[in-house]
């Protein structure tokens, strides 16, 4: 089984909406590498932010906290 794809979601859908430009993922690194801390930012508004053990993994979790604070997963 394939996992989803976060961030791939989260382009598709403001996309939908015709706007795709304002979504950032700034990066926050405290701490060793692996710690990466990913935040999702759209218009300016914190969406969700991930930690996990690659830059990968941590932008697919701050997609996948966004995906959910919108509602579109549960």
């Amino acid at each position: 089984m394939t996992m989803p794809k976060f961030v791939t979601l989260l382009n598709n859908h403001y996309q939908a909406l015709g706007d795709t430009s304002v979504i950032s993922y700034p990066e926050s690194v405290t701490g060793p590498s692996d710690k990466a801390r990913w935040t999702v930012v759209f218009s300016g508004r914190v969406l969700g932010t991930g930690v996990g053990p690659s830059k990968a993994a941590a932008k697919e979790e701050s997609a996948k906290a966004a995906l959910k604070l919108l509602g579109l997963i549960s």
